[in-house]
């Protein structure tokens, strides 16, 4: 899976809150924000593209699985 990593600031309360919100949900920050992301992105236009399935390792599956039931979660 084509991964980067991405830093940004936000208030030191936000993070906490944040971090509490995806405990309550049984979720993690990753998965929430990369559904955020993708719901931003197919709300203006953007084609979001289907995970390739041809070579996939025992890594990228499961990584798989977790994106895609944290996706139908909401």
């Amino acid at each position: 899976m084509d991964e980067t990593i991405i830093n940004f600031r936000t208030k030191n309360w936000v993070k906490k809150e944040f971090f509490k919100l995806c405990k309550d949900q049984n979720t993690n920050a990753t998965s929430l924000l990369n559904t955020y992301m993708r719901e931003v992105l197919t709300e203006n236009g953007v084609t979001i593209p289907s995970p390739t399935k041809s070579v996939e390792t025992n890594e990228q599956v499961s990584a798989d699985w977790r994106d895609e039931l944290v996706t139908r979660s909401f």
